[in-house]
This record gives C-alpha cells, sequence and structure tokens, in this order.
C-alpha cells in the first residue's frame, strides 16, 4: 500500500510540476488577477514575510527539480518493470520513500529539497539495479534449498522473483516447474521408499516412476527408479529365459520366440537370449520351408503354376540351395510360360493365319505332345490348340472368278492370267489377288481365309475404263 501511495505521489508531482513549469504562471500569481478582490492588510503585529525569491531563480530551481525527477522515473521505470518491488528489499523500499519525500517537496515548492531528494532516489533505484545478477544467483540458491527442504511455497517464491530479474532464465524455469510438482514429489518418494524397504518392489517402482515422470531433475527419484528397474528386469528376465527354453523344448515355437524376445527387452546384450533364439529361428525356418513344399505340390497338382512358382521362390529365399526348390521353380516357370502361350493362341485364332505364328504354334504343340503328366486343364487346351494348328495347316479350295479380259494373280503366290473360273488351293491366311486389263483401272481385292473355312470365292474384274 505504502508503494502504491508513493507511485501516486510521483504522478501527482509530474502533474504538479507539468502546471507550475516555467513559462506558465503558477497558480498562486493567477490568482492575483486583476478581477480578484484585493488583499486584506496585514496586520502591523504580524512578522514581516520572507524575502521573495526572484522568479527566474525560482524558474531555474524548479527546472532543477524536474530534471531530477525525470532521472529519477527513468531509473525508477527501468527497475519496477524487473519486478524490483518484489525482490529489491529495504534498497528498494529506501529509494522509493526518498521518491515520496521528493514528491511532497516538490509540492510544496521547496524545489532544491526535492531535486536532492530524487537525486538521492534515482542514486538507490540505481544501486538496485546494480545488483540485480547478484539477487539472481540469490534467489536461484534460495529456491534450491528450498526445494532440498522441501517447502513448495519459499521455493516458488524464490523462482518467481528470479523470473521477474530474468524472464528466459532456464534454471529458474525449471525450479518453478519443480516447485509446483514438490508436494505430490515429496509424497511418492515417501512412498517409494517405504515399498521398498518392505520388498515391495513393484509398488515401490511405481512410485519412483510416477516421482520421475513429476520431476525429471529429482536426482533421488532417478535413482530410485534406474535402480528398481534393473532390478525387476533382471527378475523378469530369469522368468522369461526359463519359460521361452521350455517352449522351445516342446515344440511351440511362437511361445517360445515371445518369451525369449521378452527376456530380450530386458537383457538385449545378453547372448543366452542371441543363442536360443537362433534355435527358434531355426526350428521356424525348418518348419516354414516343410509347409511352402507341402503347398507347392499342392499347386502344381491343381495347376496352380503361379502359386507354385511364388512357393519355390520363397523357399529359395529362405536357403538358395535347396535343390528341390530349384527344380520345382524352373518346372513352374516353363509351365506358367507354355500355358500362356497356349491360351494366348486359342484367345486370339487369327494369329494361326500368319506363316511365322503358324509355325511357332505348330511347335508349341510339339512341345506340349513331348510333356508327361500334364493337368487336365493344360491337356485339353493342348489338344484344342492342336486341332487349330492342324486347320491353319490345311489348305482351302478356292473359286476365283473373271471376266476373260482382266488378266488375274495372286500377289506372292502365282500368276493366273485371264479365265471365267480359275480353282486353285491356299493355306489359310491373308491373300493380294490384283487384277490388270489394258484401258482399265487395276483392281486390287483382299481374300482372307480362316482356317476350316468352305466355299471360298472371289470375283476379279477390272470393270472401270481409264
Amino acid at each position: 500500500a505504502g508503494l502504491a501511495a508513493a507511485g501516486l505521489l510521483v504522478l501527482a508531482a509530474e502533474r504538479a510540476w507539468r502546471a507550475n513549469r516555467p513559462g506558465t504562471s503558477p497558480p498562486a500569481v493567477t490568482a492575483a488577477a486583476d478581477d480578484e478582490p484585493p488583499a486584506p492588510a496585514t496586520d502591523p503585529a504580524d512578522p514581516p514575510p520572507a524575502s521573495p525569491i526572484d522568479p527566474a531563480r525560482l524558474a531555474e530551481m524548479r527546472a532543477a527539480a524536474d530534471s531530477a525527477l525525470n532521472g529519477m522515473l527513468a531509473a525508477r521505470r527501468v527497475v519496477d518493470e524487473l519486478g524490483a518491488a518484489e525482490w529489491g528489499s529495504a534498497d528498494y523500499d529506501d529509494a522509493a520513500a526518498a521518491s515520496a519525500a521528493a514528491d511532497q517537496a516538490f509540492l510544496e515548492e521547496r524545489f532544491e529539497d526535492a531535486r536532492d531528494r530524487y537525486d538521492a532516489a534515482r542514486r538507490g533505484f540505481e544501486d538496485v539495479l546494480a545488483v540485480k545478477d547478484d539477487t539472481l544467483a540469490r534467489l536461484l540458491a534460495e529456491g534450491a534449498a528450498a526445494l532440498a527442504a522441501p517447502d513448495a511455497a519459499a521455493a516458488a517464491t524464490a523462482f518467481r522473483r528470479a523470473l521477474l530479474i530474468e524472464p528466459g532464465h532456464a534454471a529458474a524455469q525449471i525450479g518453478r516447474t519443480r516447485a509446483g510438482t514438490l508436494d505430490e514429489l515429496h509424497r511418492r518418494l515417501t512412498a517409494a521408499r517405504t515399498h521398498e524397504s518392505e520388498g515391495r518392489l513393484d509398488f515401490a517402482y511405481a512410485d519412483y516412476a510416477a516421482a520421475a515422470e513429476l520431476d525429471p531433475h529429482s536426482e533421488e527419484a532417478r535413482d530410485g527408479h534406474l535402480r528398481l528397474r534393473t532390478t525387476l528386469a533382471d527378475r523378469q528376465f530369469q522368468t522369461m529365459m526359463a519359460q521361452g527354453l521350455e517352449a522351445l523344448h516342446r515344440g511351440d515355437l511362437d511361445d517360445a520366440r515371445q518369451r525369449l524376445e521378452e527376456a530380450q527387452r530386458f537383457r538385449p546384450e545378453a547372448v543366452e537370449v542371441t543363442q536360443a533364439l537362433a534355435m527358434v529361428e531355426e526350428a521356424e525356418l525348418r518348419a516354414a520351408m516343410d509347409r511352402l513344399r507341402d503347398d507347392a505340390v499342392a499347386h502344381e497338382r491343381a495347376e496352380r503354376w503361379q502359386d507354385a512358382w511364388n512357393a519355390y521362390r520363397r523357399i529359395l529365399a529362405m536357403d538358395p540351395a535347396i535343390e528341390f526348390a530349384q527344380a520345382g521353380k524352373e518346372r513352374s516357370e516353363e509351365m506358367i510360360r507354355l500355358e500362356k502361350l497356349t491360351n494366348h493362341y486359342l484367345a486370339n485364332p487369327a494369329l494361326l493365319i500368319g506363316r511365322t505364328t503358324r509355325e511357332d504354334a505348330k511347335q508349341l504343340v510339339e512341345r506340349l505332345a513331348t510333356l508327361a503328366g500334364l493337368g487336365p486343364r493344360l491337356q485339353d487346351a493342348a489338344n484344342r490348340l492342336a486341332e487349330q494348328v492342324r486347320l491353319a495347316n490345311t489348305p482351302l479350295r478356292v473359286t476365283l472368278r473373271s471376266d476373260t479380259q482382266t488378266e488375274v494373280a495372286v500377289y506372292r503366290v502365282a500368276q493366273l492370267g485371264t479365265f471365267d473360273t480359275h480353282g486353285l488351293e491356299l493355306l489359310p491366311g491373308v491373300y493380294t489377288v490384283v487384277g490388270h486389263r489394258n484401258g482399265y483401272r487395276d483392281v486390287r481385292l483382299e481374300l482372307r481365309l480362316e482356317p476350316g473355312q468352305t466355299d471360298a470365292s472371289l470375283t476379279v474384274v477390272c470393270t472401270e475404263p481409264i
């Protein structure tokens, strides 16, 4: 309350000075205007009045006091922004008292006294600022001692004041946070000590862990948490190792791996865990290969060649030296290729009318015929393709008709000359038939013969004069 009153006096002094600064008429002079009644006569018995101060001298003293006021206000503003009212102690209070006395002297127009007191107040505030760093160190030490006590309220006060001096100070920020959880931390640590001394290690570990989470900077919480974590980990390690080896011996590989991996989490560097897990991995590998081999054989019998190839490939990924998997993979690859080609020709019979593709299809049929034990699906496809290849290689009877004036030729087959009707045999395919007659425009026709087609005929006559 005293500090607030002092602040009000400072502001009042500023306002008074602004109203009476040099160059303006002071209130006393303003009151002596012509329209005021005359002052009462002086009683001859009264003491003689003090000698009046020269107005110029008065203005000079007022200006000096005003300058001292501004200097004091600037110094005070700096320490007030740092919250010195809370940490400046007696030095700050003395400076504030000097400031208040100066305000009163200023209001009473004792300007020289006001100037001296403002200067003293300014020096006091500057002295407070000068010990700022020492005060910060003292507050940090007080806060640390209060944390150790433990005294949450004292710690919070010390660190809060330290942050007024340096708001971004990391240690003070941490200390303030720790002070906020100090009571709960103390309760947790007390419970942890009790549980540990009475052998309830799980409960002690939980309390130490909670305490360490509350205050990561608490050495007791951190050390207790680490100590019990190590103790409990050793206990769990031995249990998981025993259970994992027992599961391995009875052939329960999933359970064995789960137990041993749990043991490894407690002691990652343990050689015995690594060795036991290697035994599990070897057993798992053998079991996986056996399953994949059974799957591959089943896929082959069902003519699921892609699935069989995938199974053999997975076996080889485990061990590239497995001979049955190498042979099975190669066999599956060939069957996949042959089946795709067969189905491709069956789905696109027009391919068989080309000379090259017809020969390729014929070789495919011959290759399929050499394979023993084809599955029913591929055997049926091979039979149908063989029939299509046979038809594609069977010549067809074609009848060409003309007007005995047009010379007819089958491009890349034969020059037939002129005729009325001409028969010939051609393999299935696409042919170009050309007609030529002097004085007429040539004709160029396409003859398409499909495998198995009957009654193929074409009329070739030049009819458009040139």
